[in-house]
């Protein structure tokens, strides 16, 4: 998770042009968490969900389909990240395009530079 001046670049001083490429990582991690939490796989298939928050998180998750806006408001998780304006529209992104695309799909339609290393990850787990 960013520092407390990590956070402030998310706002409209950002100094560090590397930050968006962060938040873009950041992003759509948070995007595939948020769908691993709704309980099914691509081919909607149950996935088992193992957590000690589940039946907060999966709550949360599930209440915004494509909207990550409740599971991000949990706090103490995501602090006053969640309340970023940039990083909710982001993940907000990113979640539409895995529910509409896929995981794969989703993957094809970042930059070139993202999508290898998404893909190799995603290919090596």
């Amino acid at each position: 998770m960013p520092t407390s001046s990590d956070r402030s670049c998310l706002g409209s001083q950002v100094r560090n042009p590397n930050v968006f490429l962060f938040i873009d990582y950041l992003s759509l991690t948070i995007a595939a968490w948020c769908q691993y939490l709704n309980g099914y796989d691509d081919q909607n298939r149950p996935i088992p969900i193992d957590d000690p928050l589940a039946d907060l998180l999966t709550q949360q998750a599930r209440s915004g389909k494509t909207d990550p806006r409740p599971l991000l408001s949990i706090f103490e998780i995501f602090g006053d990240l969640g309340q970023s304006p940039r990083f909710v529209e982001t993940v907000a992104d990113k979640l539409s395009s895995l529910h509409e695309f896929g995981a794969k799909g989703t993957l094809v339609r970042l930059p070139q530079a993202q999508y290898w290393h998404y893909f190799y990850l995603l290919e090596n787990v």
